[in-house]
């Protein structure tokens, strides 16, 4: 699990200025040799040049970059597009566990754009993971188990030019669900069907908003 610095996550695309979460953007030093490409800013390896200012939130659907490489960012009210698949957010909802954790549930619909059947989010696979309160979680996959609506459990695959609307679950703090719940934090990264984003990309990634206002 990474964790992310205030201007490593605006690297990100997902600081107040880019959509995902909602940390306050922090005014970084001067970039120094070696540190960054000209007008760029690095950040825990993340650079961010000038043109990244035209990712704003809840603007329309744009591209940003996600450790190098391309991501089709869009608010929480759009639709994703990527080469393989369509995604819309139906909804997140949070769950109590326990004291100290509670579960994130985002409810996704997600097309298939290809010729052939794909499956989406099965078990042993990283296909969408979040990134909330500064760090990148994965998939809580036991819940996913136990949830009979997760994609993990609706594991068929999704037949081209059809959908599927199912779970992903997330395992976060209290204070995270709270803040993701009243939309002033966090991003859900998707990747294409037949991706795995634990291992090596072949095509581009996506993100939808969770946040729809900053602070």
């Amino acid at each position: 699990m990474r964790t992310y610095t205030a201007v490593g996550l605006l690297g990100l695309c997902l600081v107040g200025g880019c959509g995902g979460t909602t940390v306050k953007t922090v005014t970084a030093p001067p970039a120094r040799a070696g540190g960054a490409t000209a007008g760029g800013v690095t950040q825990t390896g993340v650079v961010l040049p000038p043109s990244q200012k035209i990712c704003r939130l809840l603007q329309p659907a744009r591209v940003c970059k996600f450790l190098g490489r391309p991501v089709n960012y869009t608010p929480r009210q759009e639709t994703l597009h990527l080469k393989t698949l369509t995604a819309k957010l139906v909804g997140v909802r949070a769950a109590p566990v326990t004291a100290s954790r509670e579960y994130l549930i985002a409810t996704l619909n997600i097309k298939n754009d290809t010729t052939s059947p794909h499956t989406f989010a099965s078990s042993g696979t990283k296909q969408t993971f979040l990134v909330a309160g500064g760090k990148e979680r994965n998939e809580a996959v036991s819940a996913e188990k136990n949830d009979p609506n997760s994609f993990v459990t609706k594991n068929e695959p999704i037949q081209p030019g059809t959908s599927k609307t199912a779970n992903v679950i997330f395992a976060v703090p209290p204070s995270v669900a709270a803040r993701v719940m009243a939309q002033k934090d966090g991003g859900l990264f998707i990747g294409n069907l037949g991706d795995d984003l634990s291992k090596h990309l072949r095509t581009r990634v996506g993100l939808i908003a969770l946040a729809t206002q900053r602070g």
